[in-house]
């Protein structure tokens, strides 16, 4: 075989090059990920002192179904489901939370459940892929054994579940910090819970249930909108809930926000955006949505936030 000419032999070259490159980007992009998502840390949590009172079921079942929104991704019965398929990013798996074939509840442990809900990492202490313990790490330890309770008793499910699987893309958007995975790799394992909620302030009780129902993760730090961290980079942001009159929700009564929660829409009617889980905060009892009420309208009226200018619905 004759050899190529010189002037194709260049190009070829540098073609070759080039994929060999991408192929070891590839390949270090995969391994960096995986090596994050399976980063053990040793963690022996303190179980929360669980009495023998038949409300904390019902107050587990609350939670499980509201503020902590369990069965958006878990599903109503909580046992599995896939929370997210998407083309680009791959598919999300909410594991079976309940005694049945396959499912996490035959083998947790109260201090498995603990390491699991407030601190997203499995009994080897391997962080859970999207849990949002960045919100539940303030759970009280009275609403955390309640929540515990709920899961231990509920029905046993079978159901069989494809694989949690990521795409390259979503590897990649993880390893530049654009796509968050985990939250587990950013909480603080030393921190000390609340032990009741602060019911005794309406605004102090609207912090805490806001900050376990993951609202300012969503809106912001300063509650003026933001990008929505699980979201694809492409979905819409967050909006303003400062009592901002124009840009916020100045110009909601305390009535409009209880309709929005329990119903989905706006005072002018429009739906609110799919990705706000109204249908979970329709569980709040009468007293939470005035304690969130009460917070939201301590904070400081504030414009939206430059991230989140695009039009959204609120």
């Amino acid at each position: 075989m004759s050899e190529l000419p010189g002037w194709l032999r260049w190009p070829l070259l540098i073609f070759g090059g080039g994929m060999l490159l991408l192929l070891l980007l590839l390949l270090a992009v995969v391994l960096l990920s995986e090596r994050r998502l399976n980063a053990a840390v040793s963690l022996q949590p303190r179980p929360p002192a669980i009495p023998m009172d038949p409300e904390l079921f019902e107050r587990g079942r609350r939670l499980a179904a509201g503020l902590l929104r369990c069965t958006s991704c878990h599903g109503e019965d909580l046992g599995g489901k896939v929370a997210l398929e998407d083309s680009r990013y791959g598919r999300f798996v909410a594991p079976n939370l309940t005694t049945g074939p396959g499912g996490v509840g035959a083998a947790y442990t109260d201090a498995d459940w603990v390491r699991a809900i407030r601190y997203g990492r499995d009994p080897q202490g391997r962080p859970l892929r999207w849990m949002p313990v960045a919100d539940y790490i303030g759970l009280a330890d009275s609403d955390l054994a309640a929540l515990i309770t709920y899961l231990k008793a509920i029905p046993p499910v079978r159901r069989e579940l494809p694989e949690f699987s990521l795409s390259l893309l979503a590897r990649w958007d993880y390893v530049r910090g654009r796509f968050r995975l985990s939250d587990a790799e950013q909480v603080n394992l030393e921190l000390e819970p609340p032990l009741t909620p602060p019911r005794s302030s309406p605004a102090a009780y609207g912090r805490y249930l806001a900050k376990i129902g993951g609202c300012n993760t969503c809106h912001g730090e300063r509650w003026n909108g933001a990008r929505i961290p699980y979201a694809p980079p492409d979905a819409p942001p967050a909006p303003n809930l400062t009592p901002h009159l124009t840009e916020g929700l100045g110009s909601w009564s305390e009535e409009d926000f209880r309709r929005a929660l329990r119903t989905g829409r706006r005072p002018d009617g429009q739906l609110l955006d799919p990705w706000m889980p109204w249908q979970n905060f329709a569980h709040l009892s009468d007293e939470e949505v005035r304690a969130l009420w009460a917070y939201l309208w301590s904070l400081p009226p504030l414009p939206t936030a430059p991230e989140a200018q695009a039009k959204t619905a609120r």
